[in-house]
């Protein structure tokens, strides 16, 4: 069976481009979206033959799946195919339906070798926890319908968590992945650029909404906010701020041409643009713990260039905000922000009432205004959220809908992707990896500090996806790291030393 599936395709799918291997053949339906891609449906329709012809490239060379997998998670991954709920019908995601697609194709592979890597286990292990506690919880207070629809949602980020360090097998198959991966972002905030201009200078309007999973939503009622190929502006600056951390890791730590870092360079700044004209903040404030952590792990050449950047950048976009008195620096009227403590003050209360089991996570809306007393409603917009918007910070989240065993596996899932990415630093001998895994130490970072002011873990399946990627990065660095080499300030002992190393490998 194994032999037959892949001798089905006869297309030769990846072509080198810029040094790269990528599937080019799989990528020629995205030439549709200038011509086609005005028309919401339509463009949703090119991203997910997009999305298929990868599946496909992935029957040859298994990095593609997880591409496929990637590419819907960056873009209307919540687009529901299927008839209306009100009318009896049956409706699926865009996302369950790629990874429901992806399991034949990754069978093969399977078949052929089955590697996660080592301690690969404890991260899986913590996963499946959280997914076995918050499907009993959801089963203690929840009817079956939304029971088996959280269930369909946080397992398919368990199959991401298993997926990607299986469908990695080398540092190309991750290199190939990364470049495509950053591509698309970039390609999604030059999109987003255009939909900013829209309005000014009459560029193109290309957008994923309204689309059956955001109704009556479009660019308009965002109010000029990017949201590139994403489905709004949140989750457009978390994927942008993810890729973008991921890659400068990269370039820092990898030897690359001069000519392939100014192209990256020049990408990630226009990226950092498209992020700004999100105008959403937390992804803002999550960068500063996150570019700080990314400093301090750095030993390269360029630390202090780094530095001065990094001031340069944030002054440079603190300065141009308060001039322009957006979003980033305004204080007045601003009903999001003072929305924000109410929230969570209602989200602590019900946690504290229900510590251990929690209220089951489609609770909160309903409990909410019985916890609302009048110092709570004195707060600037608080009688339009409460009872209306979910809590908006994922620890408390997860603490209030399924209980403090749930918070626990959720804290410790995070805490074992960090160690990966710490572990595969200091292990790993390429510098590729050790970059990847500087940039994802710094992601996964910037995303907690994030999710602490939207409910990314109900929407995005980020955390999951970057612990696959730890766990790649893991399996590819050795299990123990290189003994350190002591220093020696006496220069003829050191040539000694290093003639004895030479005459141990010769003799090898």
């Amino acid at each position: 069976m194994t032999t037959a599936i892949r001798s089905l395709p006869t297309l030769n799918w990846d072509g080198r481009v810029l040094g790269f291997q990528l599937p080019w053949l799989a990528l020629l339906p995205l030439l549709l979206i200038p011509i086609l891609g005005t028309d919401a449906g339509a463009l949703n329709t090119i991203l997910f033959a997009t999305e298929l012809c990868l599946l496909a490239a992935g029957v040859k060379r298994s990095c593609w799946i997880p591409a496929a997998l990637l590419l819907s998670e960056m873009s209307a991954s919540n687009y529901l195919f299927g008839g209306s709920t009100n009318g009896g019908g049956f409706q699926i995601s865009a996302r369950l339906v790629i990874a429901c697609i992806s399991v034949p194709v990754l069978v093969p592979h399977i078949a052929s070798r089955l590697e996660v890597g080592h301690k690969a286990k404890w991260t899986i292990a913590l996963g499946c926890g959280f997914v076995f506690v918050t499907t009993f919880v959801n089963s203690l207070y929840a009817g079956e319908d939304f029971v088996l629809q959280f269930l369909r949602y946080i397992g398919v980020g368990l199959y991401y968590l298993i997926l990607i360090p299986i469908c990695i097998r080398n540092r190309d198959d991750l290199r190939d992945l990364g470049v495509l991966v950053l591509g698309f972002a970039a390609f999604s905030g030059l999109v987003g650029i255009f939909q900013h201009l829209h309005e000014h200078y009459g560029t193109p309007l290309w957008q994923t909404v309204p689309n059956p999973g955001a109704p009556g939503e479009s660019y308009t009622t965002w109010e000029e906010r990017l949201l590139g190929l994403s489905e709004n502006p949140i989750q457009a600056g978390n994927i942008l701020m993810v890729v973008g951390l991921i890659a400068l890791g990269a370039v820092l730590v990898t030897p690359m041409s001069a000519n392939t870092k100014r192209l990256i360079g020049c990408v990630l700044l226009m990226m950092a643009g498209a992020a700004y004209f999100t105008f959403t903040r937390s992804w803002a404030i999550a960068m500063a713990p996150a570019l700080l952590s990314m400093a301090l792990f750095y030993k390269g050449k360029y630390k202090k260039e780094f530095w001065l950047i990094i001031i340069i950048l944030a002054g440079g976009m603190w300065y141009w905000s308060d001039l322009k008195t957006n979003r980033y620096t305004a204080t007045e009227d601003d009903g999001s922000a003072a929305a924000r403590p109410v929230l969570w003050s209602l989200g602590l209360d019900i946690a504290y009432d229900h510590p251990w089991l929690g209220v089951g996570h489609d609770a909160f809306l309903k409990l909410s205004p019985e916890y609302e007393t009048q110092s709570l409603l004195d707060n600037k917009n608080a009688q339009d959220v409460v009872g209306k918007y979910a809590v908006h910070n994922d620890m408390i989240n997860v603490w209030l809908s399924w209980g403090f065993i749930a918070l626990i596996l959720y804290v410790l899932l995070a805490i074992a992707i960090g160690k990966n990415f710490y572990d595969a630093l200091t292990r790993a001998v390429d510098p590729l990896l050790r970059g990847l895994a500087l940039g994802g130490l710094a992601a996964l970072l910037g995303y907690e500090v994030n999710s602490q002011f939207h409910n990314l873990l109900d929407s995005t399946l980020t955390l999951w996806i970057l612990g696959g990627l730890s766990l790649a990065l893991l399996k590819l660095s050795p299990q123990a790291p290189p003994p350190p080499r002591p220093k020696t300030p006496f220069a003829p002992v050191k040539l000694v030393r290093d003639a004895k190393d030479v005459w141990e490998e010769c003799v090898v």
